[in-house]
């Protein structure tokens, strides 16, 4: 799966993380779990500060819970860089 986020480069601005490649596929009973509606109709974004930041979006245009997303699939990049 390829997906992209904003990131906060080494500057300090933000910039398109698009060369993000999983080296895995997730597998399909967890995939909608890591969905950013399925996080907001059960109430985890009122309190999220990463709700008004950018989030994953894969290639089909599907947006992940960034908290959710960062948790189960471990990538490079640091919470705190997410813009």
């Amino acid at each position: 799966m390829q997906y992209s986020i904003i990131l906060k480069n080494k500057v300090g601005e933000a910039e398109w993380f698009d060369d993000s490649l999983l080296p895995f596929m997730i597998p399909v009973r967890v995939l909608p779990l890591l969905m950013a509606d399925w996080a907001e109709k059960r109430g985890f974004c009122q309190d999220c500060g990463l709700d008004t930041c950018c989030h994953p979006i894969n290639e089909d245009g599907y947006k992940y819970c960034t908290i959710l997303f960062y948790d189960a699939i471990k990538p490079k990049w640091k919470l705190r860089d997410v813009v």
